[in-house]
């Protein structure tokens, strides 16, 4: 059985985090109770991790990363830029068993959260990509954009003021939950407001944000040439696109099987026993890493921080697809 770890609050966010990384591809075997140290791409250092032997879903491959307060500043952050850059597939720490609800109006916090989750992604990037616009524009400095602190006060205003972003996914989510919330959502810390599911997001879109704009928020900042930057801009555009496409094509899933339209279980984060789910993710995933790949590598406009999966828009896919992966159970947690 699974044990799942106490939701970090917000304040230790970064300080207090354990991230388990699970790899869908073949790769050497990583022995349990060993520490390896993770060389970072982007230049970060080195970081050490352990392997804890779990099951997390369907793999039991996973990677479990603890660090104490103080250690290194922002280690979070880091840990998941270094793993993603080495090739790991990321997912959230906290994996559930995903089960439809059983109301209509658990069904509609959970189908309401993740309809907010996803329009929050996309809003929360375009806070950033605003930010580095901008100080492209006098060829930087770049550290009001770096998150998670995003000193720059146009983009903090914009992601927490009070009707940044975040206050307003925040609001969406407990009015979607106000007539029944889940009580894996309540035992989540997630009941009214998506509390944890909203810093589970904010994080990921933290991490892919410093991966995308490498070149502004690496560990040299450069302002890249306008090809490049076009590149990064069409990155971040389309994952975003991806996630909320991806996650709508869950939503329907976890309806049609609330409404017995299918079997129970067809909706594995994943792998959907459900063909049109299936198909449905593969187009989305298909059609940004086509449009990236035409902006990006099909006009050798890569940035040269972008290494490994960096350089495709398969590998952009693949990853972002991982990190959904795993946060989409506990947003369809069930009753």
């Amino acid at each position: 059985m699974f044990t799942r770890s106490p939701m970090p609050s917000r304040s230790n966010l970064s300080a207090d985090t354990a991230v388990a990384m699970s790899s869908k591809r073949s790769r050497p075997p990583l022995a349990p109770c060993q520490t390896y140290s993770l060389p970072s791409a982007l230049n970060w250092g080195t970081i050490d991790f352990s392997i804890v032997p779990r099951t997390v879903g369907r793999s039991t491959n996973t990677v479990r990363v603890e660090h104490q307060k103080g250690e290194v500043a922002n280690m979070a952050r880091s840990v998941w830029m270094a793993a993603t850059v080495a090739g790991l597939t990321l997912t959230a720490s906290s994996v559930l068993a995903q089960v439809a609800p059983d109301t209509k109006d658990k069904l509609k916090c959970e189908t309401g959260t993740n309809n907010i989750l996803g329009k929050f992604v996309g809003s929360k990037a375009k806070c950033v990509a605003k930010c580095i616009a901008t100080a492209r524009k006098t060829s930087g400095p770049y550290a009001g954009c770096q998150p998670p602190a995003f000193l720059d006060p146009a983009t903090q205003t914009c992601i927490n003021g009070q009707k940044g972003v975040t206050p307003k996914a925040a609001a969406a989510i407990t009015k979607a939950c106000t007539a029944a919330c889940p009580q894996c959502y309540n035992s989540t810390g997630n009941c009214p407001s998506g509390g944890a599911l909203e810093i589970m997001t904010e994080g990921l879109v933290d991490t892919f944000g410093s991966l995308i704009y490498c070149s502004e928020l690496g560990a040299s900042p450069t302002t890249p040439p306008s090809a490049q930057a076009k590149c990064e801009d069409t990155v971040a555009k389309n994952l975003t696109k991806f996630v909320a496409s991806k996650g709508k094509c869950f939503q329907k899933c976890v309806t049609n099987e609330f409404k017995t339209k299918i079997p129970a279980g067809s909706c594995t984060a994943g792998s959907p026993s459900d063909m049109a789910t299936a198909t449905c993710v593969s187009k989305a995933a298909g059609k940004a890493a086509a449009t990236i790949d035409k902006t990006c590598s099909g006009k050798t406009a890569n940035p040269p921080c972008y290494v490994g999966f960096m350089a495709s828009g398969q590998g952009w896919t693949s990853q972002v697809e991982g990190a959904v992966d795993g946060q989409l159970p506990a947003q369809f947690c069930g009753p």
